[in-house]
């Protein structure tokens, strides 16, 4: 089990002593607590070990690096830095905030040795808010939209979230993309040039499928090298590059055989049109109209 965090003391050595003199004029615990502040279990070991009519003042330790209203008003300039740069604290910045509050305005020094993980730890415990301001670890899988802030732009490369579009589980994906052939059978119905794999359409959709629906890289260019490869007339894609990525994508309409060598010559080989992109049957992507 893990160490328990150290909870501040709300009163001071003058309040302990207050009521310790009240409970030897007869006052109850209960009421001494309710009355200074101090725990009854502390007033209690007190009058043990020192008897019930010493009144010698002793030391009650080291006090705290900071008093409460002292943290809350570290918390205040820590909002106020993560406002004004718009980026989430890193840990050498958040020590850097604190040693300069320290000796600015506590006006006492403070070796950066000293604000060790254990404090820093304790400190979040007492303040999620200020917790909530820090950037999250390098480790995580993936920062969701809401963990980002609207200023930030340390990925501005990534597209924007469609809205309206739900992010789906990172298990079982599947993908339907269909598309129309540019041969003969297909040109009056799908009249839209043909792309590539660096067209704009691929590229929309290669942004969809990363950037909203938990797609990996790997699965991602799996999807479209499927999509757009050419297969043999008459045979069905067997789509290998995807299932081994974990992300199963089938072609709907597939190019008849050519009737003769003539036509065959005249048809583009590897070329086609993508009329819509299906995800667990959540269409992300059409062919405008």
């Amino acid at each position: 089990m893990g160490q328990r965090g150290k909870i501040m003391r709300p009163y001071g050595e003058e309040d302990l002593m207050e009521a310790v003199e009240a409970v030897k004029s007869g006052m109850t615990l209960r009421a001494a607590e309710m009355k200074y502040g101090v725990c009854s279990g502390t007033i209690r070991n007190y009058l043990a070990n020192h008897g019930r009519r010493q009144s010698k003042m002793v030391k009650m330790g080291r006090p705290p690096f900071m008093t409460l209203e002292e943290e809350e008003a570290l918390v205040t300039i820590l909002q106020e830095h993560r406002e004004s740069t718009g980026q989430p604290l890193r840990t050498d910045e958040f020590q850097s905030l604190v040693l300069k509050y320290v000796k600015e305005r506590l006006g006492r020094g403070r070796k950066a040795r000293t604000c060790h993980e254990k404090w820093r730890r304790l400190f979040f415990k007492r303040h999620p808010e200020a917790k909530a301001l820090m950037s999250l670890k390098r480790r995580s899988p993936r920062k969701s939209q809401t963990d980002i802030p609207k200023r930030q732009s340390r990925h501005s490369g990534k597209t924007k979230p469609v809205e309206g579009l739900v992010a789906l589980s990172p298990t079982k994906k599947k993908v339907e993309i269909s598309h129309a052939c540019q041969h003969s059978c297909c040109r009056e119905t799908s009249p839209a040039a043909p792309f590539s794999k660096d067209s704009s359409a691929m590229l929309l959709i290669r942004s969809l499928l990363v950037d909203n629906l938990n797609f990996n890289h790997t699965q991602a260019e799996a999807v479209l090298d499927f999509t757009i490869r050419t297969s043999k007339r008459g045979n069905t894609p067997q789509p290998t590059a995807a299932r081994s990525s974990k992300a199963h994508a089938r072609s709907v309409h597939i190019p008849p055989v050519a009737e003769s060598e003539d036509e065959a010559m005249d048809e583009p080989e590897g070329e086609y049109v993508v009329k819509s992109v299906r995800v667990n049957n959540l269409t992300i992507y059409a062919l405008p109209s």
